[in-house]
Parts: C-alpha cells; sequence; structure tokens
C-alpha cells in the first residue's frame, strides 16, 4: 500500500508499505524565489507531466512529511529491512508504459516479460 495524506493543517505526509508492493515516488517543481511545491504520486509521469522533477521513490518502509513551509523530512520507519515484493501488476497493467518505477522502465519491463513469456511458449510448443 501507498498513502498520501494531507496533516491537518500541517503539510503532507506519504508512506510506503514495508514490502514495496505499491509505488510511490516523489518529486519537486520551482514555484518563485526559494519557494518549492511538492508532490507525491504513483508514477513518474504524474510528476513531469505537471513539471516537477523527480527526487526519488520513496523506498518500501519510508516516510516523508512535507511541511507547509517547504520543510522535507524522510524517515525509514520499519526496524529491518523485509522482503521487498513489488506488484507485478503495476508493470503488466497499471502503469503507463512511459513510467519508471524503482528505476525500471515500465515499457522495458513489459517488453522483457513479453519476450520471455513467447520464448516459454515456443519451447512448449516444439
Amino acid at each position: 500500500m501507498r498513502y498520501a495524506l494531507g496533516g491537518a493543517g500541517y503539510g503532507i505526509v506519504g508512506f510506503r508499505d514495508p514490502h514495496g508492493i505499491r509505488p510511490l515516488v516523489f518529486g519537486k517543481r520551482h514555484a518563485g524565489g526559494d519557494a518549492y511545491d511538492y508532490m507525491l504520486a504513483s508514477e513518474s509521469v504524474c510528476l513531469t507531466g505537471l513539471g516537477f522533477t523527480i527526487v526519488g521513490d520513496v523506498q518500501p518502509g519510508e516516510c516523508v512529511l512535507i511541511t507547509k513551509i517547504g520543510q522535507v523530512f524522510r524517515r525509514l520507519c520499519v526496524p529491518s529491512p523485509q522482503r521487498w515484493s513489488p506488484c507485478l501488476f503495476e508493470y503488466v497493467y497499471f502503469a503507463r508504459p512511459d513510467s519508471i518505477i524503482d528505476g525500471v522502465s515500465v515499457y522495458r519491463a513489459r517488453y522483457v516479460y513479453n519476450w520471455t513469456t513467447a520464448l516459454c511458449l515456443s519451447s512448449i510448443g516444439s
């Protein structure tokens, strides 16, 4: 699971489940002067399409707090790293092909999955 919540007038809080099942990416955009806008989204294209620069993926078990005055705090909230288990359907069905999830191109992942499936099926048919 991934969540992004308004923090009761304090700011925005985003966190990702300890296994990294669903993606969450963090970005910022210059808003003039010393100010920046911040955004959390499930896909990189949501950020880039609105002119945000990708800061990075929120790691499994990590929490990001962005205050109303633009302070950013990131903290890993699980005592030990969990087994990373992303949802395969994010790459195959849910995400746009031009997205990047956890540093992996969705288009490239689909290409590799399809190629591997074709090789497996062709060996069965022989």
